[in-house]
């Protein structure tokens, strides 16, 4: 919408009163997980048997283990990690929970094992974030939060944005750890053309994870 109210990171439609735009393609996971694949739909059968539980939750202490979690993991490949950038983060996150932002997470034996959070408005989310512990990779908890997703916030939102995709002709020319990225979540649902108004940022957000704060932070003050 113009004037002050929030408008889709991407859409499938060109908004002729937003010039500033990138063509591009993204991962949509519709919200009937029809396009699961048989390969998702065998993770999450083996999550269940391994009794992995997935909760929505609310506390504040839930999204710092989140945030522990991302910690590790950008420890892991040696990359730098921002406490207090990454404080502020978390901290608009459960500003807005439940209001505009949600966060699942997978638990097996009680132990916080994958965690995804969502940005949502109106009829559409975005996938902002996920993590799981290396340790647990096997355990398919992100398969299973968002099959649990798909199914409890359908009367929330119609579709889920995974953030970028790409074609398979596109494959070969693109980076492997981006290439692994997309087709991770092409098994969840489609790629679809869209345009996206906040130029670069699915691209950026994912180099530069910081800058997801000034952006969530801006459309927040909008909402």
């Amino acid at each position: 919408k113009k004037n002050g109210y929030i408008y889709y990171i991407s859409t499938f439609d060109k908004l002729d009163f937003l010039t500033d735009h990138e063509e591009g393609f993204t991962s949509v996971l519709e919200m009937d997980n029809a396009a699961f694949t048989k390969g998702v739909r065998c993770n999450i059968k083996k999550a269940k048997q391994d009794n992995v539980i997935v909760k929505k939750l609310e506390d504040h202490d839930s999204w710092i283990q989140h945030d522990k979690i991302f910690e590790i993991l950008l420890k892991e490949k040696n990359l730098p990690y921002n406490a207090s950038a990454r404080k502020r983060i978390i901290d608009t996150y459960y500003k807005y929970n439940n209001k505009n932002t949600l966060l699942y997470s997978a638990f097996y034996e009680e132990k916080m094992i994958a965690s995804v959070i969502l940005i949502y408005t109106q009829d559409y989310a975005l996938y902002t974030s996920s993590v799981t512990l290396p340790e647990y990779y096997s355990m398919c908890g992100v398969p299973l939060i968002l099959k649990v997703i798909s199914d409890e916030e359908k009367s929330r939102f119609k579709r889920l944005d995974m953030g970028i995709g790409a074609e398979e002709s596109n494959y070969p020319d693109m980076n492997p750890s981006i290439r692994n990225i997309v087709k991770f979540k092409k098994q969840f649902g489609t790629i679809k053309p869209v345009y996206l108004y906040a130029p670069g940022w699915f691209l950026k957000v994912r180099r530069d994870y910081y800058t997801i704060s000034l952006f969530i932070q801006k459309i927040f003050r909008k909402i």
